[in-house]
This record gives C-alpha cells, sequence and structure tokens, in this order.
C-alpha cells in the first residue's frame, strides 16, 4: 500500500502546483486503527503556519517578517501583527548564534510596533550590550527604565544592568 503513497508524492512533487504543500508521513509502530488519527493531526499541525516565526524564515531583511505575519493573517482571515514575544525571541535566537546586527535589526523593528514597551527596549539594549556597544546600550537600557515602574517584575535586572553597563562604560572612557 505504501508504494501507492510514494508514487503519489513522486508525481506531485515532478509536477509541481503552485501553493500545494504535500506532507506524507509513515507512523511506524501506530496500529492502523490509528492512522486516521495521526493523519488528522499531522493535517492541522502542517495546514496552518504557527504564530511563532520560525527563524528559517527570517531572511537577511526583516521584511520576511511582515511577509510571514501578512501570510498568517490570510490563512486566519484576521489581522495578525507580529507579537512582541515572538520577534524578541527571533532577535534572542540570533544573538545565540552571534549574529549580532541581524539581531538589532530585528530589535529595531520591534520598537517600531511596540515603542513604549519596556521588553522591547531592554532587548535591544541587550543586543548592543552583546555587540559591545555599551554606550548604545545604556542608552536603551535608561529609556526602558524611564517607563518601568516598580511593578515591573524584572525591574532589579533592568537597574543592576543599568549599573553594570555605567561601570563598563566607565571603563571603556579611561
Amino acid at each position: 500500500m505504501r508504494e501507492r503513497y510514494d508514487e503519489l508524492q513522486q508525481s506531485l512533487q515532478s509536477h509541481k502546483v503552485r501553493e500545494l504543500r504535500f506532507f506524507s508521513d509513515a507512523f511506524d509502530g501506530v496500529s492502523h486503527n490509528l492512522t486516521s488519527v495521526a493523519g488528522a493531526f499531522n493535517a492541522y499541525h502542517n495546514l496552518f503556519l504557527p504564530k511563532q516565526m520560525p527563524i528559517s524564515d527570517l531572511t537577511d531583511d526583516v521584511v520576511s517578517i511582515d511577509a510571514y505575519y501578512q501570510n498568517l493573517s490570510q490563512q486566519w482571515g484576521e489581522q495578525i501583527g507580529p507579537p512582541d514575544r515572538a520577534v524578541r525571541s527571533l532577535g534572542y535566537n540570533l544573538t545565540g548564534s552571534k549574529q549580532f546586527n541581524r539581531a538589532i535589526e530585528v530589535f529595531k523593528y520591534n520598537i517600531k510596533n511596540y515603542p513604549k514597551s519596556v521588553d522591547v527596549l531592554s532587548a535591544l539594549s541587550y543586543g548592543y550590550d552583546m555587540q559591545g556597544d555599551t554606550r548604545q546600550a545604556l542608552e536603551y537600557m535608561e529609556s526602558a527604565l524611564a517607563i518601568a515602574d516598580d511593578s515591573y517584575p524584572y525591574i532589579n535586572y533592568l537597574k543592576e544592568t543599568k549599573a553594570k553597563l555605567q561601570i563598563a562604560l566607565g571603563k571603556d572612557e579611561t
């Protein structure tokens, strides 16, 4: 029976249909009566884009973020903007792989959508800090602290980071 599915997959791959995505998985160890359940899960899992943009969809330009969420909006039938947390996650992923310029570009993009967010400003500060630009890191950390109040859950982290950056900047200037 598997040969029929393999033939279908080969045919679909050799005759590309625009915007058709075909997934064919074998469920080893799954009894035949459960393949329909596994297939339904697989269909829904692959049918819609996730709300968290995968790092693999981020190209060299942040325009890909807008394009991704525009496609997501079309799929869902409603306007879905890039969530702050999802975009910050992309930036943190880039800093983790030492792509600091790209990370800063992503963090700056997020400020366009969330200019008064403590988390967004703090993330950009982090990007600059990881890049080694202490002056810019301090500037954005001060901006984050200017709008944060004492109820902000990470206020101590922000204050400690600001102090650390001030010390580092003092050493850089001597």
